[in-house]
């Protein structure tokens, strides 16, 4: 299933129609095209696996602990890639341990509109 059981954990936003995401077109082919599920745009996987490498090194240079940047990171990011692709799942990931723990994010310094993000 190309859309990994509607996980969508490997799509990335389609830069054509901006609605759709690009996910693979045989997952179990190593080589296999992707396609935009809404306007049907091809992409090889190169593209993808290039898009997703550069967001992969841009991650590597934001310090683990920074919840400004961590968050900033999200708002960006998820314009390129899937709110659920597995980058993203790991930088939320690092920022659901800070929150709580970080010094000035324990749970009592936190709003409800941070509690609630």
């Amino acid at each position: 299933d190309s859309t990994e059981c509607g996980a969508y954990t490997s799509a990335i936003s389609c830069q054509k129609c901006k609605e759709g995401w690009v996910v693979p077109q045989a997952p179990l082919q190593c080589q296999a095209e992707w396609a935009c599920d809404k306007c049907g745009q091809i992409s090889t996987l190169d593209e993808v696996e290039n898009t997703v490498e550069k967001i992969k090194k841009y991650i590597e240079k934001i310090p683990e602990k920074d919840v400004n940047k961590l968050e900033n990171f999200l708002k960006i990011a998820e314009n390129i890639l899937h709110p659920n692709h597995c980058l993203l799942l790991g930088v939320k990931k690092n920022l659901f341990s800070l929150y709580g723990s970080a010094p000035g994010l324990q749970l009592q310094q936190l709003s409800p509109a941070q509690i609630e993000r």
